[in-house]
């Protein structure tokens, strides 16, 4: 029961490690960190929790100080493209061909 219960937390520890590299929005990266970081504390014996843990929180700071800017700093706007009515006619290649070969 034991050995089944490790290798169930194992697998699912492995899961996460890949849910944190392919997910694309980091709140969903965060959450794969700190279900990574729980099923492998549940996994590893009482000399891998120390170092294990100190890793995690670096990388959860670290990923904090990264992704806490981009969500909480304001979207830039912007600038809408102007009507194409009041741009100016560029010339075609032919027209600046015509231009200078007659």
């Amino acid at each position: 029961m034991a050995e089944a219960l490790f290798y169930l937390l194992a697998a699912l520890t492995l899961a996460f490690a890949v849910g944190v590299v392919r997910s694309r929005m980091p709140v969903f990266s965060v959450l794969n960190l700190l279900g990574a970081f729980f099923c492998f504390s549940a996994t590893a014996g009482p000399a891998m929790k120390r170092p294990a843990s100190t890793k995690a929180r670096k990388g959860v700071a670290l990923r904090m100080r990264l992704i806490l800017p981009q969500l909480v700093s304001p979207a830039i706007p912007r600038r809408r493209p102007k009507p194409a009515g009041k741009r100016a006619k560029r010339p075609t290649v032919r027209e600046k061909c015509e231009l200078h070969h007659p």
